[in-house]
């Protein structure tokens, strides 16, 4: 959630809108708006939706900007396992996986 604060801090600033401003566009008081982006006190789920949307924000582009900012390595597209068995072939497979390079693969070997 204080991700959640955080973005709608930062747009109401960006936007040069006060607390005040959003206050009165929500029918709260700006001391309302000020916990609210610190964290003191949760929001309801209609209220992220209106403060989105006085902010003129989509409130699904919302939830997904708070998710990129907290995935810190991308999830892998695909999770692929193979077994090596000799190794001459784990030895090929390591040559490939320093082509592709460690930003492409997640590595996990057994011994």
């Amino acid at each position: 959630m204080k991700q959640l604060h955080k973005t709608l801090k930062e747009k109401r600033e960006h936007e040069g809108y006060s607390q005040e401003y959003i206050a009165e566009k929500l029918k709260v008081s700006s001391s309302t708006i000020s916990r609210w982006e610190t964290g003191a006190i949760s929001m309801s789920v209609v209220q992220i939706y209106n403060y989105a949307k006085a902010l003129d924000m989509d409130e699904g582009d919302l939830l997904a900007s708070i998710a990129r900012r907290r995935q810190e390595i991308p999830l892998p597209f695909v999770r692929l396992n193979i077994d090596v068995f000799d190794e001459e072939t784990y030895g090929r497979m390591m040559e490939l996986v320093k082509e592709l390079g460690p930003q492409h693969i997640i590595l996990q070997t057994k011994l």
